[in-house]
């Protein structure tokens, strides 16, 4: 089917810019698959191009193949599905340049799709008909030429008829996989982007739909599974709100992803965001210093109180002009709240000014112990200022610039002020609550605060703002308690909890999903058994009871207890006899829950 020999294959295997296949998450991380021109099969057997050893993927679960030019991936009928940038795919589905597919628990990154025209594989192809002719020049007494000219025309012509009905078909599938589908996962807090605090609990609130009903949501924090939690109903429902509690521990960037899997446990739909989570998120990183700006009132008037700072982490506005790319960043910094302006690097200094939350300044200096920035002031003039570092934010070019020296301090000689020259920081006003903090199984209650007089605040490590709030929560069965972390005027740090204790309705049973009951299947098959998950306090495992039928008297065959997953495959059932199943879910706190009803089943020849 291809003209590309051994040794073109051997180059593109080798190849780090050809198209291939870049696994983002999962057991390989790292690893990269280059996509052969014959394509790659994926899946749990050993003959796979692509073997993964995960108990969410089939034996042969979905194919890349080429089409023309365009690479497409198939779905092979799998029990859990395939899913590009989100979506589980009905048919073959057109690939791009970065797209993101999921295959169980491993995720795959496109790379390499814009240099596979321009391999030299594929130029050597393109070459050799026209070079045909000239090795075999036409003799006039012969009528093999022309034949062979007649040849390679009708070639082209029906080459051409099937790049057409090829991009048509590409075009085709492309557009139905454009079709909007149902099966969706929405984040309720945090959202995309949302700077949380360092070892702080954070709230995952999100709901799912799907049409044939959500049974349950998995929890998984940079490819990691963090916590799953099913629906109330065995039926699945849709839409599904559940909270789960997840603590980041690391400062950076982390990819929270919510999968979503339906009645016939398929995973239906996922949903990422990125949170950050920074060092010096909620306690500043230098020294705290109390040099807020105050607008100095008029002397026989008093002073006027320091406004409450919101520490975030600011976002520098583009430039307004075209930045020339030969030239290096300058050092600078931005407010990120209101700050005096100094004459020197301490607050025994006089105000020589001010800088607005977001007012930007280029940075000339800092001090000896990096508790404060030297900049000019004003902006465009050939004087400085001194800024604290505790409520501004610089670039990465600041952290290059000298130490700079330090004025002259003022004469300490100054008339004593008949007024106190500082004003006490005003007393913080803090309230934490819920409406009701005994609930029961699939009951919601909702946060409620109230916070004056502080620098800043996170719920559940997802920063505030305004002085209160409120959230509804619909915490899993057992306790979770939220958090309310504050940072006060003076840079301390206090955590204000809210327990909100969930009591189970009782240890809820699995319902059968297939096969269906009544079954027959062909001597030799493998069976896959599946079943629904459960929500119940404590650690949940399955087990299941498979009974065959000899001389008309039931009999136990196998049984298997303490399974984490909800499906069980059987190979070696004895044939020509008839057999049944059920389960059951035991909960470390709860117990065994009832058994289900049995579903028969048969082997025939």
């Amino acid at each position: 089917m291809s003209n590309i020999s051994n040794g073109d294959s051997e180059t593109m295997i080798k190849s780090r810019t050809g198209p291939r296949l870049v696994v983002q998450q999962g057991a390989e991380r790292g690893r990269s698959y280059a996509i052969l021109p014959t394509g790659l099969l994926v899946g749990r057997a050993a003959e796979c191009d692509v073997p993964l050893d995960d108990a969410e993927v089939s034996r042969r679960h979905a194919r890349f193949s080429w089409h023309g030019a365009r690479l497409l991936v198939e779905d092979l009928g799998s029990a859990n599905g395939t899913v590009v940038n989100g979506r589980a795919i009905s048919g073959p589905q057109p690939l791009n340049e970065r797209d993101m597919v999921a295959i169980g628990s491993t995720v795959f990154l496109i790379q390499g799709l814009v240099s596979r025209e321009l391999t030299p594989t594929a130029r050597n192809m393109d070459a050799v008909a026209p070079a045909m002719p000239a090795r075999y020049p036409a003799r006039a007494p012969q009528a093999a030429p022309q034949r062979s000219w007649l040849w390679l025309a009708i070639l082209g012509l029906a080459l051409a008829v099937l790049i057409v009905i090829l991009g048509l078909g590409a075009l085709w599938y492309f557009n139905q996989t454009t079709v909007s589908q149902a099966a969706s996962v929405t984040f309720l807090t945090p959202t995309n982007g949302a700077q949380v605090a360092l070892n702080v609990p954070l709230i995952v609130q999100a709901t799912a739909t799907d049409p044939r009903g959500v049974t349950r949501l998995e929890l998984w924090a940079d490819g990691a599974l963090v916590s799953q939690q099913a629906s109330p109903s065995p039926q699945g429902a849709s839409p599904l709100l559940l909270n789960f509690s997840y603590t980041p521990t690391t400062p950076g960037n982390h990819v929270l992803e919510l999968r979503a899997f339906n009645t016939a446990n398929q995973q239906s739909a996922v949903g990422v965001v990125t949170v950050n989570t920074l060092p010096g998120s909620v306690t500043p990183t230098g020294p705290v210093a109390t040099d807020t700006a105050t607008v100095a009132p008029p002397t026989d008037s008093p002073t006027a109180t320091s406004p409450a700072i919101i520490l975030f982490t600011p976002t520098l506005p583009p430039p307004t002009s075209t930045p020339v790319p030969t030239s290096a960043p300058q050092p600078g910094l931005q407010a990120v709240a209101d700050v005096n302006v100094r004459g020197g690097p301490g607050t025994n200094y006089p105000v020589l000014g001010l800088l607005r939350a977001g007012d930007v300044a280029a940075v000339t200096g800092r001090s000896a112990d990096n508790a404060w920035w030297q900049i000019i002031y004003p902006a465009n003039s050939g004087s400085a200022g001194w800024v604290v570092n505790t409520y501004v934010q610089v670039n990465d070019a600041a952290g290059g610039v000298p130490v700079a020296a330090a004025p002259a301090p003022p004469p300490t000689n100054t008339p004593v002020p008949a007024t106190p020259t500082s004003t006490p920081l005003p007393a913080a006003e803090i309230n934490f609550t819920a409406d009701s903090t005994q609930l029961n199984q699939g009951q919601c209650t909702r946060l409620r605060w109230r916070v004056r007089n502080v620098a800043a605040y996170f719920v559940d490590g997802v920063a505030g703002a305004g002085d209160e709030g409120d959230r509804e929560v619909c915490d899993p069965v057992g306790s979770t308690t939220h958090t309310l972390r504050v940072q006060r005027l003076d840079g301390s740090t206090q955590d204000f909890t809210v327990t909100i204790n969930v009591q189970a309705t009782g240890m809820p049973k699995p319902s059968l999903i297939s096969p269906d009951d009544e079954e027959n299947f062909d001597n030799g098959d493998d069976v896959e058994f599946v079943w629904s998950s459960v929500s119940a306090p404590g650690t949940i495992t399955y087990n299941i009871e498979i009974q065959s039928k000899d001389d008309g008297e039931w009999e136990n065959w196998r049984t298997v207890t303490g399974m984490n997953g909800t499906s069980y495959e059987m190979d070696d059932f004895p044939d020509s006899r008839p057999g049944r199943w059920r389960v059951w879910a035991t909960s470390s706190t709860l117990g065994d829950s009832e058994k289900t009803g049995w579903r028969d089943f048969e082997f025939e020849d």
